[in-house]
């Protein structure tokens, strides 16, 4: 089993771009992948709801 951490830092990547970007190359290298915790920014970096582009920080642990 392999243990991988994932993570984005940009503003244009929303949380569902990032999964399925995962996912995609998941699929594309014929590996089974299980979440096993995804991480968003810390409260240090509030996200403002008239600006959604603020939550940029995303992670995802995955175990394939």
């Amino acid at each position: 089993m392999e243990y991988y951490l994932l993570f984005s830092c940009s503003q244009i990547v929303t949380k569902e771009l990032f999964r399925n970007a995962v996912f995609t190359a998941a699929a594309q290298a014929k590996r089974k992948v299980r979440i096993l915790h995804q991480l968003h920014q810390p409260n240090d970096h509030p996200i403002n709801i008239y600006h959604p582009e603020g939550e940029y920080l995303k992670r995802i642990g995955v175990v394939c």
